[in-house]
């Protein structure tokens, strides 16, 4: 069979006219987001849970790798941040990193407090994302004023963001000024009435008659012996005295 140089100069065309139109057809049916290997514009993440996210990956050819966040005002388990941002040109099998709001990353154990001062108690607590609950004072000598004393929730225990912590801290104990009334019952009115001044109390003197007791002398008071009372308080003294 003789063919002619026309002739195969129009097969020739026609063959690659076929090719021409083949190639179109096989790039018009892959992504039109993929030209010769590279990602023009990567897609935009956000929303989508972790199952999506990948299958939109593996469709585009890009590696993901997830890490955890949390937001509160956002849904959970989705995708609240990605880089490279939505639109940049990426190349089949690069790395994109992908953060899935996680809820469980508002759990944690709470930390040991005790011995700790309130004011960096209180900056640690707000750090957390945890609010300040009941504060009660206990005298206490052997911490410093302000230190912490015991926590509830206690130490370790396992709480959320928001959460209230209760604390008991140390204060310096009362110091009791009250003091003992001394028993002058028996005593000389001049005698007992010194004691009592003498003690930072107040005198007041009562007659009672009683012919069995040397005049002048005390024969009861009042509050009684022992019992404490404050510098300044008013004792007083039931004295003999003649008719």
């Amino acid at each position: 069979m003789i063919i002619r140089k026309g002739n195969a100069a129009l097969i020739i065309s026609f063959i690659l006219a076929a090719v021409i139109v083949i190639g179109i057809i096989v790039l018009l049916s892959g992504p039109s987001n993929i030209i010769m290997g590279k990602v023009k514009s990567l897609p935009n993440f956000f929303g989508l849970d972790k199952g999506d996210a990948l299958l939109t990956a593996q469709q585009i050819g890009i590696i993901v790798k997830f890490d955890s966040i949390n937001d509160n005002n956002l849904p959970y388990n989705i995708v609240i941040k990605q880089n490279p941002l939505p639109g940049k040109s990426l190349t089949k099998g690069d790395i994109i990193y992908l953060k899935l709001n996680n809820k469980e990353l508002n759990k944690f154990a709470i930390p040991d407090f005790r011995n700790m001062q309130l004011n960096d108690v209180e900056k640690e607590i707000d750090k957390l994302g945890l609010e300040l609950g009941e504060i009660k004072k206990v005298g206490n000598k052997s911490l410093e004023p302000n230190s912490i004393i015991s926590q509830m929730p206690a130490p370790g225990t396992i709480i959320e963001k928001g959460d209230k912590i209760d604390l008991t801290i140390a204060s310096k104990p009362k110091i009791d000024s009250r003091i003992k009334i001394p028993n002058i019952k028996g005593k000389y009115y001049t005698t007992a009435r010194k004691i009592l001044l003498d003690k930072g109390f107040k005198v007041l003197i009562r007659y009672k008659i009683n012919i069995e007791y040397d005049f002048d002398l005390v024969l009861d008071q009042y509050p009684s012996a022992g019992t404490n009372a404050k510098k300044g308080t008013t004792v007083t003294i039931y004295v003999n005295h003649e008719e």
